[in-house]
This record gives structure tokens, C-alpha cells and sequence, in this order.
């Protein structure tokens, strides 16, 4: 049988944008996170933002490549800063769930820029 090629669609992207934003408000009510809180906040923001626009063209073409290498470095910086943090619980996997997710995001966006290249 042949390996079907994965194709983004509405549900995928929403779906991400949805883990994204979640994951991040609950480590914005966990007091534990209050060291990146203003980080977080930022990131929330602006995914928020993506994903309403996303919305709105059922697009991802308009995020620039700038601005999500951007918001990679910053959830990478504070998943070290949080999972490495022994002072921290369980909660600090929260951290590579928001990194992991936005990855998936990255992920969905090339393949958005690539179907619509051709």
C-alpha cells in the first residue's frame, strides 16, 4: 500500500493553533512559570493573532519565516529554562508541550508554502 502524502488542511492547523494557545494560558495560571510569564504572553499573542488570520484566509502563507523563527527561539529558551528547572514539578513539561506543538505549527506552514508554490 502506498505511504499517502500528508495534506494540511483547516482541522490540522486549527487543531495546532488550538494545543498552542491552550498549552501556553495554562503556564500563564501556573505561578511556577512567572519567570517567562512576559515570554509567554508575547508568543500567546502573537499565535493568537496567526490564528485568527488563519481564520479568516484558511491560510498560512502570511506568517514570515522571520517571525516564526522568532517565536521558535523564544519557546525553546523557555522549554531549557523550565524542563531543566528542578525546582519545578510535572508543570514543567508544559514548557515542551507549547515547543512541540509550535514545531507541528512549522511543520504545517512549510507544507501551506509548498502546496501553493506549485
Amino acid at each position: 500500500m502506498k505511504k499517502e502524502e500528508f495534506i494540511p488542511n483547516y482541522s490540522n492547523a486549527l487543531n495546532t493553533f488550538i494545543h498552542i494557545i491552550g498549552y501556553i494560558q495554562i503556564i500563564l495560571n501556573i505561578q511556577t512559570f512567572k519567570d517567562g510569564h512576559k515570554e509567554y504572553k508575547y508568543v500567546l499573542d502573537k499565535v493568537s493573532k496567526w490564528a485568527s488570520e488563519y481564520e479568516l484566509t484558511r491560510n498560512l502563507n502570511f506568517i514570515k519565516q522571520s517571525e516564526v523563527d522568532h517565536i521558535y527561539k523564544i519557546l525553546d529558551e523557555m522549554q531549557t529554562k523550565f524542563i531543566c528547572n528542578d525546582q519545578m514539578g510535572p508543570e514543567s513539561e508544559l514548557s515542551d508541550y507549547a515547543l512541540n506543538w509550535f514545531w507541528h505549527l512549522m511543520v504545517l506552514r512549510k507544507k501551506y508554502y509548498n502546496q501553493n508554490k506549485m
